[in-house]
């Protein structure tokens, strides 16, 4: 691998990285906007099986389910996920 390629890469993990970031971020952002909203309703609650995070073009961009998390790139492609236990998967390209 010479530098070149080393360089590329590196920019498309720093790329992904941000995606992954903002989109993780947007994601605590709605579960909080929610669990405030709840608060204010009065104690109402707010149940599902599963959350779906979508940007402005209607692509989703992030599922909460039961136990997991994933995160999606702008083509739709799953690019992360966090399953029980923790850890932080990338997904394969």
């Amino acid at each position: 691998m010479d530098t070149q390629d080393f360089d590329d890469r590196l920019t498309r993990l720093e790329r992904q990285n941000r995606r992954l970031r903002g989109g993780l971020f947007a994601l605590l952002a709605l579960v909080g906007l929610a669990l405030t909203g709840s608060v204010i309703a009065g104690g109402q609650r707010i149940e599902a099986q599963q959350f779906r995070v979508v940007d402005a073009q209607g692509r989703t961009r992030a599922i909460l389910g039961p136990g997991s998390l994933a995160l999606y790139d702008d083509t739709g492609k799953r690019v992360a996920s966090l399953g029980e236990g923790g850890a932080m998967y990338p997904v394969a390209k």
